[in-house]
């Protein structure tokens, strides 16, 4: 599980960087309450719930803010792909084909966008 955390947070640079940490704190009880927690805060308000569970990923966990986010991001997908299965019965009730072109047009400005910005954590580097 730690080496699965720091190939998710390292940036591929192979660089040895003193404040770089090996994660070693694991909280598996606390990490399905908090799970559990956010689940019901993001359904009580019709949110994924990714901005509950960032602070909890940096203050209960001790990740890096771009670590943090990172594995945020593929706890959203998980969120997401879920939802979308459990979701699938009412697409029919919705029409969801006749906004194709604008689903279409949707997913490839996000790819795009997310391919052609640069990411901030490798611009930006620690003081030594």
């Amino acid at each position: 599980m730690g080496r699965s955390v720091i190939a998710i947070c390292s940036s591929g640079a192979t660089t040895n960087v003193a404040s770089e940490r090996l994660y070693p704190i694991r909280r598996p009880i606390a990490a399905a309450l908090a799970g559990a927690a956010v689940a019901v805060l993001g359904g009580l308000i019709g949110l994924g719930g990714a901005e509950f569970r960032l602070p909890i990923l940096i203050t209960m966990f001790a990740l890096y803010a771009n670590c943090a986010v990172k594995i945020n991001l593929l706890i959203s997908l998980a969120t997401l792909a879920m939802s979308a299965v459990s979701r699938l019965g009412f697409v029919q009730a919705t029409h969801a084909a006749d906004f194709r072109l604008e689903i279409a047009g949707l997913l490839a400005g996000g790819v795009v966008a997310a391919w052609l910005v640069p990411d901030p954590s490798t611009t930006f580097r620690r003081p030594a």
